[in-house]
């Protein structure tokens, strides 16, 4: 049977389990349980009197003489009834048992311990013996309003013996409890998740800490490995607090590298679990400058959303857990940059999926909120959880003179060496690129030293045929400088204009522009002999003008 799911904040390690119910630890074999608590009744619509509910979830009939219940510290002997198979029964005080008889089997204590609102211990004895324990707590309820009372917790699986918060809820009853009669969130199919809450390394050592208590589970040195190099470990321990298990190995772990925590054959509660492979990693000293901002998108275009990109310049990986950018968190969970990743930070990625060209190598990640960037001029902040690691001022005056629109046009960054607010490190992103490069290698970075511009093509011949080889003409580019504006004209061999590819677009440090051998009337062009020609300048007045000859040679379509 399938297992409907719970989610929690904290999934690294998430354990399901199948249904073959066994007898936990140190609950014994019988099936009286504890089955929904009324601690605080006030503005209810049931009779304002707290009740404890039993359930016989059994095939035998339960004589409730041989029990006692405990409250907090008292221990009061549970009245003669048979409590048939699959029944219930509600205990309360003398004055409240006439409010509940018409509800059902009710039987009145000799004495009533008050329920506390907050939380409390109740026990289910018999000779001595722990049969069922409930540790209750108002958190339990889920709920701000029906912790406020006048609502029921409810167990939700009584096949569950273990005293798991999570197998309890507020009631969903309009009533606000079902004393007597089966819970409102009753399902048999619902397991709780098991999970570790944190995950600390110190040296040899590996610290778990779980959301349940460690005793209920059952585990060796066998059941668990780590990867790489650390394989089973040496020896377990258990915390005094009973939520934490150590595990020892016989080296330690190194910093800065990533491994994986690998858990088979692992038991709950008499359940087996399927443990997911956990992440675990322990962060090196950062440095300033070890993630760079490298682009920023300040003035979106309508419908669009601002973005900064970060870059890990750094040797290793980088986990921005609890960093932020400017006062807004990154990510309250695990999230690794590698050494030479781009990851672009924004509010909704769809959007720039949609607003700008994909990259296979692209990575993006959403935050709830960005901080504000004006868009004349501003700062941009990266801290780690211990201080400063990069910052850049921006104002729009970085971009391109020529650009007659700004709107949707990142600044990108020249160099991820130089001081970030270093003269000319940022500028316009290259519109033949698209205006912005979220999230992978920007268009104006140029990682090489040229002393002369270089205009190829990747082959002198192109026939556009739809063979899947050489169907366009392309035409490469590799720049000595990010800010060169561009010109692409087509001619045929007698010096008539066939297309104008790219008119007035800011080129970035290197590229590719394809042509389909189309004139600009939307035809395939004849075969024979054409002229391609590349212009580039610059605000400052550098131009340059290159020209080549290539030849179409197949036609597919009159001209």
């Amino acid at each position: 049977m399938l297992a409907k799911s719970m989610l929690y904040p904290l999934r690294h390690m998430v354990l399901m389990f199948g249904m073959n119910l066994i007898s936990c630890g140190i609950l014994a074999q019988t099936t009286l349980v504890i089955n929904e608590i009324m601690a605080n009744p006030n503005n209810g619509q049931l009779p304002p009197y707290e009740y404890i509910e039993l359930f016989n979830n059994s095939t035998e009939t339960i004589e409730l003489a041989a029990y006692r219940i405990g409250i907090g510290n008292t221990l009061v002997d549970l009245p003669s009834y048979s409590l048939s198979p699959q029944q219930f029964v509600v205990l309360c005080s003398s004055a409240a048992l006439p409010q509940f008889e018409p509800f059902g089997d009710a039987l009145a204590l000799s004495r009533w311990p008050a329920l506390n609102n907050t939380g409390a211990i109740i026990s289910l004895t018999r000779d001595e013996e722990l049969i069922d324990r409930v540790e209750y707590s108002n958190r339990w309820y889920g709920s701000t309003a029906k912790r406020n009372g006048g609502w029921s917790l409810e167990r939700i699986n009584p096949n569950i013996r273990c005293n798991v918060s999570f197998n309890w809820i507020a009631s969903d009853h309009p009533l606000g409890g079902t004393p007597c009669v089966s819970n409102s969130v009753y399902d048999l199919y619902r397991m709780p998740q098991i999970f570790v809450n944190s995950a600390g390394i110190e040296n040899n050592k590996l610290a778990l800490s779980w959301n349940t208590t460690v005793e209920d589970m059952d585990f060796h040195v066998e059941n668990f490995e780590v990867a790489p190099h650390m394989g089973i470990p040496e020896r377990i321990e258990i915390s005094s607090s009973k939520d934490t298990l150590y595990l020892y190995f016989n080296r330690d772990f190194e910093k800065n590298l990533i491994y994986t925590l690998k858990s088979k054959g692992v038991r709950w509660c008499g359940y087996d679990m399927d443990v997911e492979d956990m992440t675990l990693f322990q962060q090196g000293d950062i440095q300033y400058n070890d993630i760079v901002i490298n682009e920023v998108l300040f003035n979106p275009r309508p419908g669009g959303v601002d973005f900064v990109e970060i870059l890990n310049r750094s040797d290793h990986p980088v986990n921005l857990q609890d960093w932020k950018l400017g006062t807004r968190v990154i990510s309250t969970e695990k999230l690794f940059i590698h050494p030479g990743q781009h990851l672009a930070l924004t509010t909704d990625p769809t959007v720039l999926y949609t607003h700008y060209k994909t990259d296979e190598n692209q990575f993006v990640h959403a935050m709830p909120r960005l901080p504000a960037y004006a868009n004349q001029k501003g700062i941009v902040t990266l801290f780690s959880p211990d201080k400063m690691i990069d910052s850049l001022s921006y104002h729009a005056d970085m971009h391109q003179p020529f650009l007659k629109n700004e709107k949707g046009i990142s600044l990108e960054r020249q160099s991820p060496d130089n001081p970030t607010n270093a003269h000319d490190n940022f500028r316009s992103a290259s519109t033949w690129s698209g205006g912005a490069t979220p999230g992978y290698k920007n268009s104006v970075q140029n990682d090489l030293i040229l002393k002369k511009n270089k205009i190829f093509l990747s082959s002198k011949t192109v026939s556009p045929d739809q063979d899947g080889f050489e169907d366009f003409l392309e035409i490469n580019y590799e720049l000595n400088a990010s800010d060169y504006m561009m010109n692409v004209h087509i001619f045929s061999e007698s010096g008539r204009l066939i297309s104008r590819l790219i008119r007035q677009q800011s080129a970035g440090s290197m590229g590719k522009v394809t042509w389909d051998c189309r004139a600009e009337s939307g035809t395939f062009v004849p075969s024979g002999i054409y002229i391609f020609s590349v212009e580039i300048y610059t605000a400052k007045g550098v131009r340059e003008l290159q020209k080549g000859g290539f030849v179409v040679t197949r036609q597919t379509l009159a001209y």
